[in-house]
């Protein structure tokens, strides 16, 4: 079990590094760009996810888009932060467990 969670904390550690990348890209693109606008112009077949999900409750497009309307190097950044933070965490809960014998 120890292994486990210490591949999963490296994959939530590691595994977003494109979501830093796009996080970069979207701050030279336009600082102010919003995550819907973004999507939509690099992302067509997420931003139309996003669009369907929202389509099946007030609540659900209420919330997508107020989500979607933040900054996107804003929401990059701060999901591939608390994606790290996650992964430490596992890593130290890892690291605390004994051994397998």
């Amino acid at each position: 079990m120890k292994q486990v969670f210490t591949h999963l904390g490296y994959l939530f550690i590691w595994g977003d590094i494109w979501i830093l990348i796009m996080g970069i890209h979207a701050l030279f693109v336009s600082p102010e760009i919003t995550a819907l606008s973004y999507l939509e112009a690099y992302f067509q077949l997420l931003y139309q996810v996003f669009m369907w999900v929202s389509s099946w409750s007030e609540f659900l497009k209420w919330w997508v888009l107020s989500l979607l309307g933040f900054p996107a190097a804003f929401l990059f950044v701060a999901r591939f932060t608390l994606s790290t933070l996650l992964g430490v965490w596992i890593l130290k809960l890892a690291n605390k467990m004994p051994a397998k014998s």
